[in-house]
């Protein structure tokens, strides 16, 4: 990020250091995630659902990590373990759900990790592009992928697990944000 002037570097450290617009823009996230998975729930016929699934399950996933990682950068602020130094560089972060729990100490279940591993994958690349940037990503994501990750069996498995990991790391952070 290039900001120009002091003062834009400051307001930038200043507001990325305040945990309660993490969980803003986490909830405006998740909120857009579940209505697109919604839709897809909510459709009846075996072809409509291959159809509109196709073309909005990859962007409901992309917003649900994309949420996650926000809860968890907040909680990460708020315990003090991430910050945004004074050169205005997010640090010891990644977009690596997993790592990013872990760092939290935020706990998960296997099917939680599996879920995290997955939904990186989409964060990283499948949500946004048709292939990976490079033979790096692939390596660890086919095997995701080949491990029956990306179909209906699991999609129906994950939502509801996605809406308890919403549901934990949202608490986690609005306490954190209550008792500063």
């Amino acid at each position: 990020m290039s900001l120009t002037n002091d003062s834009e570097r400051r307001v930038y450290h200043t507001v990325t250091n305040v945990p309660i617009l993490w969980l803003e823009k986490g909830e405006s996230l998740q909120l857009a995630s579940e209505i697109l998975l919604e839709e897809v729930e909510n459709t009846n016929t075996p072809r409509s659902k291959m159809e509109l699934g196709h073309k909005i399950v990859d962007p409901a996933y992309l917003l649900a990590g994309y949420a996650l990682e926000n809860f968890f950068k907040g909680i990460g602020i708020g315990k003090g373990i991430y910050e945004v130094d004074k050169e205005n560089k997010f640090t010891g972060a990644s977009h690596k759900l997993i790592n990013i729990a872990k760092k939290i100490e935020f706990k998960l279940s296997k099917e939680e990790t599996e879920l995290l591993e997955r939904l990186t994958i989409v964060i990283v690349w499948a949500g946004r592009y048709i292939s990976p940037k490079g033979p790096i990503f692939l390596s660890d994501d086919i095997d995701a992928i080949e491990s029956g990750s990306w179909n209906e069996s699991w999609e129906k498995k994950s939502i509801p697990l996605l809406r308890a990991l919403y549901k934990r790391a949202h608490d986690e952070l609005e306490t954190l944000c209550c008792s500063r």
